[in-house]
């Protein structure tokens, strides 16, 4: 028996989806990324090894895409995303992904290939990092953060995207008297309109991927108030870069080049 993995090295965590010979997933994995990132490769391998003792063909992407050793080969996210998420949504869109430290907007065409893509890596307003930073300056969890943002039905958000200027912005409404959840639910709203200039006034349908969109569940519903219709959430937005990667890994299963970095 072989299975064909994937496995996506982000920010914030590390994820990983196996398949079997027919593309049926087997199991999907997750731990977070940390700064001993050696070592998380290897709890991840081990997980690997003992829940599939057979060979096993991995490819990897994300950040720490080079430092998976056991890894045949390595592709860039932003194709991995795209294979991951047209295998659920085989038609043309737009590919939202809300990831730890940036967001990528990738257009698709009908054929599954990239027209072009676009992120904002040198700034964190919109990513998870952003919640972060606001959950801590509150002396919040994330989990409290986004309960007490469904608590509130405020349509004022944030007016700073950067996070410093957002976090003197929050300071100032709280001497003014504002209440935590509406500043709660501001900081979704704003998150959720830098979502949409990124995206624009697109009428391909709009498909969101990451893990803040999977575990922040009024993040979806303000995002569909503003897209519409169009919005499209997959079954496991926070899996599909390494579902891509494992797709390329099945791929290849017939291929010399893999084979012989196999056997050496």
């Amino acid at each position: 028996m072989t299975v064909f993995v994937g496995v996506d090295v982000g920010s914030s965590a590390t994820k990983s989806v196996v398949l079997d010979e027919n593309k049926q997933v087997l199991e999907r994995f997750i731990l977070p990324t940390s700064l001993r990132l050696e070592l998380d490769i290897q709890q991840l391998a081990n997980q690997l090894a003992n829940a599939f003792p057979c060979q096993r063909i991995v490819f990897s992407t994300g950040y720490g895409r080079n430092r998976v050793p056991f890894a045949v080969l390595n592709k860039p996210e932003i194709i991995c995303h795209t294979k991951g998420v047209f295998s659920e949504f085989p038609y043309a869109m737009d590919i939202v992904d809300i990831g730890g430290q940036d967001n990528k907007v990738i257009k698709v065409n009908d054929d599954g290939t990239i027209q072009q893509f676009k992120m904002n890596s040198k700034c964190a307003a919109g990513t998870g990092a952003f919640l972060e930073e606001i959950a801590h300056k509150a002396n919040l969890s994330l989990d409290e953060l986004h309960g007490l943002a469904m608590t509130s039905h405020s349509q004022a958000p944030l007016n700073s995207f950067c996070t410093v200027f957002a976090m003197t912005e929050l300071i100032k409404r709280v001497m003014q008297g504002e209440s935590l959840p509406d500043l709660a639910r501001g900081v979704y709203l704003s998150v959720a309109e830098r979502i949409r200039e990124m995206v624009g006034h697109r009428k391909t349908p709009v498909v969101v991927t990451g893990g803040v969109i999977q575990h922040n569940p009024l993040l979806c519903d303000i995002l569909i108030e503003k897209l519409g219709d169009n919005l499209k959430l997959p079954a496991f937005a926070q899996f599909t870069g390494a579902l891509g990667a494992a797709l390329y890994a099945w791929d290849s299963k017939d291929c010399s080049e893999v084979a012989e970095a196999l056997d050496a």
